[in-house]
């Protein structure tokens, strides 16, 4: 499956990968023209974006080095060879306040931890440090809003927001849900931990009154009745999840509206305060 890019001018251009080569092809009406190949060591993840009226694309090659390009130029812009000797994930590019960013995901390989890199291929000074490190491999999603980088971070274990400013500052804006999926099973494993306590505890206790031994059995109906709903809650979480891209729309929509309202109010503030200092 390949990726049709409407340029500046006019052009359509398919980019599509086949085995090891990354491939492009002009279209002009419904035909398109002979494929170029752009790159011969392709081996996963080619992600494109179009900025400054050229299109920019990036992949993982056979060397397990993330490699950035624009598809005039065959020098890469960006190699993940000069870091470390980590291993690479899902490359992505984006625009932002005019500027080429590329996300990924870097892996460990002292602690076999996942940590999300983010780097402006044109701009040296410009650093953006997401801080968090998952023990499962994550993945990202990006949504460029008005005027802030929304990026949405998620693995088995929780879905964290976070927004990237105008000054290329990360802001955590909080989780789907406060109450994420690992909670759940901690709090389950607890209860099952508590109901095998109970349960041994009817054991050695076998020879104690009829009242002991009743106050006993309706505990362990209270924390099965727990357990009923923790397990009810965690698969409302992982639900959850399969709705995450619409929640990701709604608050761009929202936030746009908000955006707009302000801008509103900035105007019509300007208006009065120039109809005042004229009169």
């Amino acid at each position: 499956m390949g990726t049709l890019f409407e340029t500046n001018q006019g052009t359509s251009l398919l980019f599509y990968a086949s085995e090891n080569h990354i491939i492009l092809r002009k279209k002009k009406g419904e035909t398109f023209s002979r494929p170029i190949t752009l790159a011969s060591d392709y081996f996963s993840d080619l992600t494109q974006t179009l900025y400054n009226g050229n299109v920019y694309y990036s992949y993982i090659n056979d060397k397990q080095e993330i490699i950035v390009k624009n598809i005039t130029e065959n020098q890469s812009l960006f190699t993940s060879e000069d870091e470390t000797i980590s291993t690479y994930y899902y490359p992505v590019l984006t625009t932002f306040q005019k500027q080429l960013f590329l996300f990924y995901i870097m892996k460990n390989p002292f602690d076999n931890s996942y940590s999300i890199k983010c780097n402006a291929i044109f701009t040296n000074n410009i650093h953006f440090i997401i801080p968090d490190t998952y023990k499962t491999l994550p993945k990202i999603s990006l949504t460029p809003l008005s005027e802030v980088l929304l990026i949405s971070i998620y693995d088995d274990f929780s879905h964290k927001f976070i927004l990237m400013d105008s000054s290329f500052s990360a802001t955590p804006i909080g989780s789907s849900r406060d109450f994420s999926i690992s909670q759940c099973q901690q709090h389950k494993q607890e209860l099952e931990a508590m109901l095998q306590q109970c349960q041994k505890e009817i054991s050695a206790n076998t020879q104690e009154n009829n009242q002991q031994i009743e106050r006993l059995n309706q505990e362990i109906l209270s924390l099965q009745s727990k357990l009923s709903i923790r397990d009810q809650l965690l698969q409302e979480r992982k639900k959850e999840y399969d709705h995450m891209s619409s929640m990701l729309e709604s608050a761009k929509t929202q936030y746009n509206e908000l955006m707009q309202i302000a801008n509103q109010y900035r105007q019509e503030a300007i208006k009065w305060h120039n109809k005042l200092h004229a009169e």
